[in-house]
């Protein structure tokens, strides 16, 4: 016990040493983009809708910087994507949850990312000529690739924003998987 407080404690003291940022920081904002879905009938059924159409969600994530080049991260995405058409609707809830890594290579807070990734989506259909669909695909294992740029990196302030964008390929089941492509704002706290 005595010798995990030890390596604990230079490790804290040796990070805060190099880091610019804290060991511990928080980023939370809104995202946007565009899903590609790998189901037939969920391709079928939003090009069939013609009406409203919206894809927002957020994501949240705790950062771990150990050094000013690497952060390590975890985080709890969700994006939601409606399309809606008198009374029919194809709506799509994207959960997922990433855990991954952020390289700095020296360009001011310009970074570079990739994460495992698993997730699900939960599906709220309505189409004319059929019944009611309610359900969750299946839990997928995939990954993410950012590309972002952290204005608090090389700064004082730490709640300076970070804009980026990220492409998520994650399976769903049935040998079908989704592609997202995002762009997000994020608080750092």
């Amino acid at each position: 016990m005595k010798r995990a407080i030890i390596v604990f404690s230079l490790f804290a003291i040796f990070s805060g040493l190099f880091a610019v940022e804290n060991l511990f920081s928080f980023s939370i904002g809104p995202q946007s983009g565009l899903v590609f879905y790998g189901d037939e009938d969920i391709k079928e059924d939003v090009k069939t809708l013609h009406g409203s159409h919206a894809l927002v969600g957020a994501q949240a994530e705790v950062n771990v910087n150990p050094f000013k080049q690497i952060t390590f991260f975890a985080g709890a995405h969700i994006l939601c994507d409606f399309v809606k058409e008198n009374k029919n609707h194809s709506n799509h809830i994207h959960y997922d949850f990433p855990f991954g890594v952020k390289i700095y290579p020296g360009l001011g807070g310009l970074c570079g990312g990739m994460a495992y990734t698993f997730g699900m989506r939960y599906d709220n259909v309505q189409m004319p000529e059929s019944s009611p669909y309610t359900g969750n695909s299946s839990w997928g294992n995939g990954f993410k690739f950012l590309l972002e740029y952290n204005f608090a990196h090389d700064f004082k302030s730490h709640i300076l924003p970070t804009i980026g964008v990220s492409w998520k390929h994650i399976p769903r089941g049935n040998k079908t998987s989704d592609n997202m492509i995002s762009a997000y704002v994020l608080l750092n706290l």
